[in-house]
């Protein structure tokens, strides 16, 4: 759900069909969720006033309840099994 910040209007509300318990992260403009999901789907939108647009979902094929941690451009996302990092070979 999207809320005026000045106003306490709400904008809008986009519905994922999940549960989540991880944060949600946002970079630049992107926000990155991970919805509680036994594949780990997780989703980047790009919020705006007017509504919010699905930039990709995907899938990290286990379970990822907790937040990412964010580092040199870079996503640490802790699954069930596994330790993602997810980033560029830029990335310092």
């Amino acid at each position: 759900t999207c809320y005026d910040v000045k106003t306490g209007e709400m904008l809008w509300e986009e519905d994922f069909e999940v549960e989540f318990t991880s944060s949600p992260s946002f970079v630049g403009k992107r926000l990155y969720l991970f919805g509680k999901t036994d594949d780990g789907k997780c989703w980047v939108v790009e919020p705006t006033r007017d509504g919010c647009r699905r930039i990709s979902e995907s899938k990290l094929d286990e379970p990822c309840v907790t937040s990412p941690a964010l580092q040199d451009g870079r996503f640490y996302i802790r699954g069930k099994k596994n330790l993602f990092c997810i980033g560029n070979e830029k990335s310092p």
